[in-house]
């Protein structure tokens, strides 16, 4: 199950621009491609609080619960990470953190939350390489998965990055709520994002271009 949390400062920023969240519908794309069953919970734009999003996944009783977080959600999703292993159905399901603010400070995301792994960068190819471990067992993962081992934090912090745009899948959206709950403020429709490079070309030092080092991918036209 892929999660997307809600954010304690929702009003009046994500609900100006709300939109399907990307990285997990490319997610999406990448696990259906490869046979997996999934199913996604955007906590943000269903207004569902912890208590709510834990209920459902005790329903599906999922094998892995991903969280996507940004800076808006990180206390948020921590916060989920550790609940869930205090639900009683779900507290043996792999925990795993990805998105923008794991990606910029995965040791402090490992030790704030109770996750099982955290992903550094693009997880198209990280979150498949997770499912194919066993749990109690060493993992053989690429760079840019932590994970926990016997108690300590193990794994590679390189970005784990992919090598073309056009070898990913397209984006599903299928298991989203209905995208007409996706509204902007500045739209009298829904709106949806298109992405055609990954990377830039600049070195602002506020950014955190660090994690996804090397040239720039495109989209071939």
């Amino acid at each position: 199950v892929l999660v997307w949390p809600s954010s304690s400062v929702r009003e009046g920023s994500n609900n100006s621009h709300g939109n399907p969240n990307l990285g997990l519908a490319y997610l999406a794309g990448t696990l259906g491609s490869l046979g997996y069953e999934y199913r996604i919970i955007d906590a943000d734009v269903e207004n569902l609080d912890q208590a709510r999003v834990l209920q459902r996944l005790e329903l599906l009783q999922p094998r892995v619960i991903g969280l996507s977080l940004n800076i808006t959600n990180a206390r948020e999703g921590i916060e989920l990470s550790r609940a869930l292993k205090a639900a009683p159905h779900i507290r043996d399901s792999l925990g795993v953190l990805g998105g923008a603010f794991p990606s910029s400070l995965p040791d402090y995301t490992m030790q704030q939350s109770l996750a099982d792994a955290v992903v550094v960068g693009e997880g198209e190819r990280a979150l498949p390489a997770i499912l194919q471990q066993t749990p109690g067992t060493a993992w053989t993962v690429p760079a840019g998965i932590l994970y926990r081992q016997d108690g300590k934090i193990c794994g590679d912090l390189g970005a784990c990055r992919i090598t073309g745009l056009d070898e990913l899948p397209h984006p599903e959206f299928h298991r989203f709520p209905d995208l007409d709950r996706y509204q902007c403020r500045a739209r009298k429709k829904p709106v949806g994002w298109l992405v055609t490079s990954r990377g830039c070309p600049f070195k602002c030092r506020f950014c955190s271009k660090s994690v996804f080092p090397g040239k720039i991918l495109f989209h071939s036209a």
